[in-house]
């Protein structure tokens, strides 16, 4: 009686199992959530992981406003590169340190940021 009223329950090849569908779908669920779990585990602990390689030279911290281009090299050390006669670049650890001079060759701007290494 029983296969009478559900026919579709029963397979082809004589496997009866009429929760087989709902069990599966429970096992892609379990192991779909399993997989977001750990995607999320692994970001999480890639941020906590990363180096502290992302600040800027603490000398560079030093810095301020109205100090001489002596000064400043006496700090730091001798600019990488003089893109004009009023201004010093610095490279340092994928950071770049940019210095405009005033006509008085005293620090105006400070610039400090994150560039590419090369």
């Amino acid at each position: 009686m029983f296969l009478a009223i559900r026919p579709h329950l029963v397979a082809d090849q004589g496997n009866f199992r009429p929760f087989g569908v709902f069990c599966k779908s429970v096992r892609i669920t379990k192991s779909a959530n399993t997989r977001r779990s750990l995607f999320l585990l692994l970001l999480l602990l890639a941020g906590c992981l990363t180096p502290k390689g992302n600040e800027p030279p603490e000398a560079w911290n030093n810095l301020n406003a109205g100090m001489t281009r002596e000064e400043i090299s006496a700090l730091i050390g001798r600019p990488a590169s003089y893109p004009g006669a009023s201004q010093d670049t610095w490279r340092k650890g994928g950071w770049e340190l940019q210095v405009t001079y005033d006509e008085n060759v005293r620090a105006r701007d400070i610039l400090r940021r994150l560039v590419a290494k090369r």
